[in-house]
Parts: C-alpha cells; sequence; structure tokens
C-alpha cells in the first residue's frame, strides 16, 4: 500500500504549480489533469537520469521517492484549499444517469482505461521489445543505482519511470512499472479530446475520442510497454500547448511546448520531428501580428526547454561515440515499403487501425483542404466545417502531422505502430469528420443511439484484449509463472529450463533477445552466427523458430545450422519444439 501511495505521488505531485501556471486557460479541469500529470511523470524521470549521471550510486528509492513526496507535502496546504473549494455533484439517479449522454460516454472511456489497465497491472511484461530493451535496461538501472556507460544512445525515459515503480515496489516489480505505462494511455487520451476540442467543436471532441479507443492497434499497443503511446502523450501535449500559443500569444504556453517537447524527445528519438512543427507557430504568427522581435522571443522561450530537457542525453552518446539516430536494422529494411497504398495507411492497414478509425481519419485529410478552398475563396458554395474557423490552427494541425507520416513512410512503415506518436491529431482529423458528417445527416440520432454506438465502437478496440480480464476474475490470484506459461510460452519455458541447468555467468548466444530480461544473470548476446568461429567465446547457444527465415534473408552461408546435430560442436541440452532449443557449446 506504501508503495502505491509512493506511485500516486509520482503522478501528481507537480498538479497545484500546473494549476497555477494554466490560470485561465480554456478547458481548465482537463488541461490541469493532464498537464500536471505529463509534467509529473516526466520531471522525475528526467531528475532520475541528471541523478543517475552522477559518478557514485545516488539512483536509489530514499533519493527519488522523497522528491515527489516532499512536493506533494509542500503543495498539500494549497490543495486541500482548492479542493474545498470545488463543487461536489451530487450522486446521479438512475434517470439523470442516463440521461446525461456526456456522462456516459466518460464511463464508456473509463472502461477501456479499466480494461488497459488491468492488462498492465494485472500481467508481468512480456511483449518482445519490452523485455528485450526497456524492461532489462529498468532492471539494470535499478541493480546499479546509475548510469552505466553501456546505456548510450536510445533514450531512458520511460525506463526510468520503471525504475521508479521498482522502487516504490522494493524490488523488480513489472505490476508497480506497469501502473505507469496504463497512466499514459490516459494522457494519450486526454489529449485525443483535449486537442480535437481547441480546434473543433465538443461533439467533435467525444468522436475522436471514441475514434481513438475503437482502435485496436492503439488500445494493443497502450499495454505493451512500448514508448510509442508513452511518446504521443507528449506530442499531444506538445501540440496543445503550441496550439494555445498560436492562438493566445502567451510566454506560458511557449515555454510549455517546448518543455512536453523534450521530455518527448527523452523518450524517444523520432521527436525531433518536433522541432519544424514548433517552428511554424512563429512563422504562422508573424502573418497577424507583424511583431517579428515577439515571435523571436517566444520562440526562444520553446526552444531553451526544449534544449535543456532534451539535448543533453543525445549530447552524451555522441561524445561516446554511440549511434545517436538509429537506423533501421537491415532486417527490419526488407519490409519498408514505399508504396502509395502503404503510405495510404489507414486503409492499407484498416485491420489495424480499425475501419472506423481508418476510415474517419482519412475522410478527415480529405476534408481538411476542402476547408481550406471554402476560406480561400469566399463565394464557394461549400459550407465550412463547423467551428474550424481558425485556418492557422488546421494547418498547424497537418504541421505536426505530415512532417512524421512521411518520415514514416520512407523509414520506418514495417510498424503501423510508430504512427500512434501521431494519434491525437489523427484523431482530431478523424472527429472533425464525423463531426462534418453528423452535422449534414437528414435526421438526428437521440443521444442514447449515440451512447450505443460508442459502446459498440469501445468493444470493438478492446475486444482482443479482454482476456486479462476474464482471467482476473476467474482467478484472481494467478501467478506470474502461470501468466507467463500462457502468454509466452515457448521463452518462458526455456528461460526457466536455462535457469535450471546452467550456471550464472555463462556466456551465452541467443536468437532470441527477448530472453535477456528473465536471464539476466547470464552475459547475453542476441545474434545471428552463421559460422561456428562466432560462437567459441560463448559457453551456451540458443536458437528461435524464425533463425533459419533471418539467416537466408541477410544472405548467410549457415554453417552452424548445419553443425548443430555434431555432437563434436553441440550437445542439445533442451528441446521445446519448433527449434526453441538450448546447446551446449564444445570447445
Amino acid at each position: 500500500m506504501i508503495g502505491l501511495l509512493f506511485v500516486a505521488a509520482g503522478a501528481v505531485w507537480l498538479w497545484l504549480p500546473t494549476r497555477r501556471l494554466l490560470n485561465g486557460s480554456p478547458h481548465f479541469a482537463p488541461l490541469t489533469f493532464f498537464s500536471g500529470l505529463g509534467l509529473s511523470l516526466g520531471a522525475i524521470s528526467i531528475l532520475m537520469m541528471w541523478i543517475g549521471l552522477a559518478p557514485t550510486p545516488l539512483l536509489i528509492a530514499p533519493i527519488i521517492l522523497s522528491i515527489p513526496i516532499i512536493g506533494v507535502a509542500a503543495s498539500l496546504p494549497q490543495t486541500l484549499r482548492v479542493f474545498k473549494t470545488l463543487r461536489v455533484s451530487p450522486i446521479p439517479n438512475l434517470q439523470s444517469l442516463i440521461s446525461n449522454y456526456q456522462l456516459l460516454l466518460s464511463l464508456i472511456v473509463g472502461i477501456t482505461v479499466i480494461i488497459i489497465a488491468i492488462n498492465t497491472i494485472s500481467y508481468p511484461f512480456y511483449r518482445y521489445d519490452t523485455i528485450t530493451r526497456f524492461a532489462p535496461n529498468a532492471r539494470t538501472l535499478f541493480t546499479l543505482a546509475r548510469i552505466p556507460e553501456s546505456l548510450t544512445g536510445y533514450p531512458l525515459g520511460m525506463q526510468m519511470l520503471y525504475v521508479y515503480g521498482f522502487m516504490a515496489a522494493g524490488g523488480v516489480n513489472d505490476h508497480f512499472a506497469g501502473i505507469f505505462v496504463a497512466l499514459t494511455a490516459l494522457g494519450m487520451i486526454g489529449c485525443v479530446y483535449l486537442s480535437t476540442r481547441l480546434i473543433f467543436s465538443e461533439r467533435a471532441a467525444w468522436c475522436a475520442t471514441i475514434l481513438a479507443i475503437s482502435s485496436p492497434v492503439f488500445v494493443d499497443w497502450a499495454m505493451s510497454g512500448y514508448v510509442d503511446v508513452p511518446e504521443g502523450f507528449y506530442h499531444g501535449l506538445t501540440f496543445i500547448f503550441a496550439l494555445l500559443w498560436l492562438q493566445r500569444g502567451e510566454t506560458r504556453y511557449a515555454i510549455l511546448a517546448g518543455v512536453m517537447a523534450g521530455f518527448a524527445l527523452w523518450i524517444k528519438q523520432s521527436s525531433l520531428v518536433l522541432l519544424p512543427s514548433l517552428a511554424v507557430v512563429p512563422l504562422l504568427r508573424l502573418f497577424t501580428t507583424r511583431d517579428f522581435k515577439k515571435e523571436f522571443m517566444l520562440g526562444l522561450s520553446a526552444l531553451l526547454p526544449l534544449i535543456i530537457i532534451g539535448v543533453p542525453w543525445y549530447a552524451r552518446s555522441y561524445f561516446m561515440g554511440a549511434n545517436v539516430f538509429p537506423a533501421p536494422s537491415s532486417y527490419d529494411e526488407l519490409f519498408i515499403d514505399r508504396s502509395l497504398s502503404a503510405f495510404i495507411t489507414f486503409w492499407h492497414r484498416r485491420d489495424e487501425w480499425g475501419l472506423p478509425f481508418g476510415l474517419m481519419t482519412l475522410f478527415g485529410f480529405v476534408l481538411l483542404p476542402v476547408s481550406f478552398v471554402a476560406r480561400w475563396r469566399p463565394t464557394s458554395n461549400f459550407q465550412p466545417p463547423r467551428e474550424a474557423s481558425n485556418l492557422q490552427s488546421l494547418i498547424l494541425l497537418l504541421a505536426f502531422t505530415l512532417p512524421y507520416h512521411f518520415l514514416w513512410w520512407w523509414q520506418f512503415t514495417y510498424q503501423a505502430r510508430y504512427l500512434l506518436v501521431s494519434l491525437p491529431m489523427y484523431a482530431a482529423l478523424a472527429g472533425f469528420a464525423c463531426d462534418w458528417l453528423l452535422d449534414r445527416l437528414p435526421f438526428k440520432f437521440p443521444s442514447w443511439s449515440a451512447v450505443l454506438v460508442s459502446l459498440a465502437l469501445m468493444l470493438y478496440g478492446a475486444y482482443p484484449r479482454l482476456g486479462a480480464v476474464y482471467h482476473l476474475v476467474r482467478d484472481p490470484l494467478q501467478n506470474d509463472d502461470v501468466k507467463l506459461t500462457r502468454l509466452a510460452r515457448d521463452q518462458w519455458l526455456l528461460s526457466k529450463k536455462m535457469n535450471e541447468i546452467a550456471p550464472r555467468g555463462s556466456k551465452v548466444m541467443t536468437m532470441d533477445g527477448a530472453l535477456a530480461y528473465w536471464l539476466y544473470d547470464y552475459q547475453l548476446d542476441q545474434g545471428y552466427p552463421s559460422r561456428f568461429d562466432e560462437l567459441r567465446v560463448y559457453d551456451y547457444y540458443i536458437t528461435a523458430p524464425w533463425g533459419g527465415v533471418v539467416q537466408a534473408a541477410l544472405g548467410h552461408d549457415d554453417q552452424v545450422s548445419n553443425l548443430l546435430n555434431d555432437s563434436t560442436y553441440f550437445i542439445k541440452l533442451y528441446d521445446g519444439g519448433e527449434n526453441w532449443a538450448i546447446y551446449q557449446i564444445r570447445k
């Protein structure tokens, strides 16, 4: 229970300063909540980086956990006064509940959040990149209490939050770390609503939110422990504050846009695309203000916090000779698709995005230029979409969407999930299109029908992940061994066997890098050796089902596979079927 209090403190410790900073802002309550969440998580993570870079091991629970606790304690008296001024709505009766469709839509969105939380908190980590990179890095940081020189290149923003969860739990604990995965998913959903509401109508914002949670690719990856959704959370916050900066020209919004962009860079390298997106804001404002000095200072106000937060990690990696911006692997490059159909991913991969979300997003992209034409030609008979009156805001929306979309199309089409960083903006376009269509229907739907459709869309997106809910209800005390045997059977059983038969500290070459998290007591390297000489320095060799396909794709003359049954070179210690095997290497 105490550990959960530490986690809660880490998520809200900057809520009161955020509330003061945003006083008088539009949509104050949701903006304060989600911005406070983003600032709290981002600030503790970046502070942990600086503490972890100290020459002595200071990345320890007494130091780290005390930071949010001090923040909460310092703001507690004022926070209590704020809560006393808030009006508490009476508990609605059944009739008023049914008639309040916004409350019902909120409950539907809340169900999705609960499903995501059950998956991330009740299950241990088991998804590939999570147990290959993020969770092993978090374990290393937690164990060493500092950032070792071996950790360079890929930013550690999300891994630091996992470390914070470990500290709160008193040891490596995937379930506590999973709370932060759920919090960033909640933040992403909030950004979808706010991004849409600041440009379009309230109905468009609800349409965008429901369509976003109907997308299977979002719901799936929101609970994976990967960094795409957390990065998208900060992309969304950056866009929100860039939009407020554009609309209101206030320094506080420019600073917050830079801060959120810095946190996004601390999550993943692809957030560099935010630099040209943010540069669009002062350029757009110059068209109306003609005040170069003011716009330059506002731009500088955004750039400085971005540099202070986002650049140090990359500078460290660069001066240590690491690859600061890794390119796709030679194997991944085989699956890059630069065709026009791949570019139109919302149709090409509609099975992943979900047909409702994909169609509405595509229609939004088509409809937006039409609305531009209508504004540039006042005599046009076309009626512009309702409440999409600010042309500059629409241009900014595209500036935050298209550059990364083109980058993804050129380099990263092998994974649709990479586009989740732009989900708040894509969903805004989808909500905009949906609202436009609803305005032009010859009849009006009753509110209850909107609720039923929203419920159906929510289930459409969440259905593939309801298994965790079923197993939690059926057996709430089920242990992680049983869960992992069900979720990642082959890797988990092999890892258990390896821990039984091989001495700790042994040097292991494995085809499957996902074993790193569970075989942390071994010197583990991941690769696809083709010559036996490459294995002479190792004690054990672990094969995986896809090894032959990768070797063939890479054009290797695979000598090793031909020698696996030769007892002069290898002794098979474990056969898990389908080429899951452990071999002892004879030297």
